[in-house]
């Protein structure tokens, strides 16, 4: 479970538990793991991977979200302040739904602009701090 900044693990595993203990349902922690920092989507890193986007993906913009699920990206934060979980693929309702799935895919033709958006960003992050 990945918790939002805005309730926190105690109080999630609380509501969590609750609403088991309705269907008689019993809840353990197995591994209370670590809540995400926040990331700022005002830093220059935002903006980086914003005008990286925008010059792959005209008119395309970022937003900020708390992502599901969880990724190896937890451990960047002993290293960065920010660090986004981001993947610059189009894809469709079927590669969605094979996402950690039996025969999970994406189209050829989604590996060309997410390699020009990684091209880009790196390119012109040479100077960020």
């Amino acid at each position: 479970m990945r918790c939002s900044h805005h309730q926190g693990f105690e109080k999630s595993v609380a509501a969590i538990t609750a609403l088991a203990e309705k269907y008689g349902i019993e809840t353990q922690v197995l591994d209370p793991g670590g809540a995400s920092a926040l990331s700022d989507y005002r830093s220059a890193q935002f903006a980086y991977v914003e005008s990286a986007l925008k010059s792959v993906f005209p008119g395309v913009t970022a937003a900020p979200y708390i992502m599901t699920g969880c990724s190896d990206a937890r451990f960047m934060s002993k290293v960065s302040d920010n660090v986004y979980r981001f993947l610059p693929f189009l894809i469709d309702e079927q590669q969605m739904e094979s996402i950690h799935g039996i025969d999970e895919n994406v189209g050829v033709d989604t590996l060309i602009p997410a390699v020009d958006f990684y091209k880009y960003l790196f390119t012109e992050m040479k100077n960020c701090e």
